[in-house]
């Protein structure tokens, strides 16, 4: 039988894959920001129905501590004389599951549905634990009312407005009307980091490191057909790869490592109770790090390359004042990044772009890295 955990965990990182695909009308939870917050959510909701329908039917003591407060957490205690203890944990986080979803992703309720008539036919239905996970769902969902998050990243912000100075970041000049993700998500409430980390700012403009740095995005960042470009085979394969997100049937980062999660977990052979517990805190680690990696990019504000490498010379960009005849060699006004690819679709326009957002913090490896310590502790 289907373990609960990695059954719903598979139809979250379908939600973020619909939500993203670009031919469907979702953008629900778009962008890797509400992506991870969404994921968060549904994931508490799942772990703290498992634990807590084990505990309210007098099953074996589950070790995990819920994350609800107590004063949110529904009361529960099964009438006993139905179904096995495991398929009364499994109808309360279906149900939770559900009811979270629905909530982060209207658009797709059709899908969700259906997902939760599949995973009802699987096992003994319970009424009393179904309508025990439900108010979980909900009560997670109330925890994260007004906390910050904007209802679409895709929304314009009418008071931001980009710098011009040398190294700030401004929106893709290849990439007309690109926007910017993301620039309060840095302020929405955090899941269980309770103080930011003081994180260290990037190489000093003119420093050897940010030149070192500059010098080898240049050479190893740069498009295919670039002339320079010192970048080999293996390393364009593996930067398509980590850079291939958000867009037709991919997804953001999030999902991705949600998929090696349960690659990690059939590995280890884990129970329900298990996964609960690494999908919980791996997905808060993953929405508390998009919380954080967005604070600081907006704190921060650095140019990515596609500004960074034509603008490097101070006599280019809107900052120049006056501009002379000679140009930096570290300076190319003509340069293309390889980009976030999109070769899944058919416009060629839109083949590779420069995400909208600052470049460091880097969002993937902050996402990787709290997700994969999770997992390792």
């Amino acid at each position: 039988m289907t373990d609960p955990i990695l059954f719903w965990n598979s139809v979250a990182q379908e939600c973020n894959r619909r939500d993203h695909t670009g031919v469907m009308t979702a953008h629900n939870q778009r962008g890797p920001t509400l992506s991870s917050r969404a994921l968060a959510i549904v994931h508490i909701a799942m772990h703290d129905a498992y634990v807590l329908a084990r505990a309210g039917a007098s099953s074996p003591v589950v070790r995990n501590d819920p994350y609800l407060p107590m004063a949110q957490r529904p009361p529960y205690s099964h009438p006993g004389g139905g179904a096995p203890a495991e398929d009364i944990a499994a109808s309360a986080v279906g149900a939770a599951a559900a009811v979270a979803l629905l909530n982060l992703y209207p658009a797709l309720a059709g899908h969700i549905n259906t997902q939760f008539a599949v995973f009802s036919a699987q096992r003994a239905a319970d009424h009393a634990a179904h309508r025990f996970g439900s108010a979980v769902g909900h009560n997670v969902l109330a925890l994260r009312v007004n906390d910050g998050a904007q209802p679409d990243p895709d929304d314009s912000i009418p008071d931001y407005i980009s710098s011009p100075a040398y190294g700030a970041h401004r929106a893709d000049p290849l990439d007309v009307g690109q926007g910017f993700l993301g620039v309060r998500h840095g302020f929405v409430r955090p899941f269980a980091v309770s103080s930011f980390h003081n994180l260290a700012k990037y190489p000093a403009f003119g420093s050897a490191n940010y030149l070192k740095d500059h010098r080898e995005v240049r050479l190893k960042g740069a498009t295919a057909s670039y002339p320079a470009s010192t970048r080999t085979p293996l390393e364009t394969v593996m930067g398509i790869f980590w850079a291939y997100d958000g867009v037709k049937d991919i997804g953001t980062p999030p999902r991705l490592y949600n998929q090696i999660l349960q690659v990690i977990s059939t590995s280890k052979g884990l129970t329900p109770e298990q996964n609960a517990r690494l999908f919980l805190l791996a997905n808060i680690a993953m929405g508390d790090a998009g919380i954080l990696a967005w604070f600081y990019k907006y704190h921060f504000d650095l140019w990515r390359p596609i500004v960074g490498i034509r603008e490097f010379d101070t006599d280019m960009g809107p900052g120049a004042s006056a501009p002379g005849s000679t140009l930096s060699p570290d300076c190319d006004p003509f340069w293309r990044p390889l980009g976030a690819p999109k070769t899944n679709n058919r416009d060629e326009r839109v083949r590779s772009f420069t995400p909208p957002f600052p470049a460091y913090p880097s969002g993937h490896a902050t996402f990787g890295a709290a997700a994969f310590h999770a997992a390792r502790l």
